[in-house]
């Protein structure tokens, strides 16, 4: 709750862009709704799933997003 997760994701997002990449893809636990929620927010969408992902058989979703630009406030768009 204190913002880490969004400042390392931020992070990311930059040093993708410094590689002169222009996309993220990540794969979450299904059931990890705040991680989920972090992404949607952060303007990760949906675009398919791994079935028993997990060594526990839970599922994974699968996120992308594209990075157009960087902003010097907002970080990458």
């Amino acid at each position: 709750g204190r913002g880490v997760a969004a400042t390392l994701l931020l992070e990311l997002e930059r040093r993708v862009l410094d590689r002169g990449l222009r996309a993220v893809r990540l794969e979450v636990r299904e059931d990890n709704e705040g991680a989920i929620r972090l992404y949607q927010r952060a303007g990760y969408h949906p675009f398919g799933r791994y079935e028993n992902y997990y060594q526990d058989g839970m599922s994974a979703l699968r996120y992308e997003k594209a990075l157009r630009a960087f902003n010097t406030e907002s970080g990458p768009r």
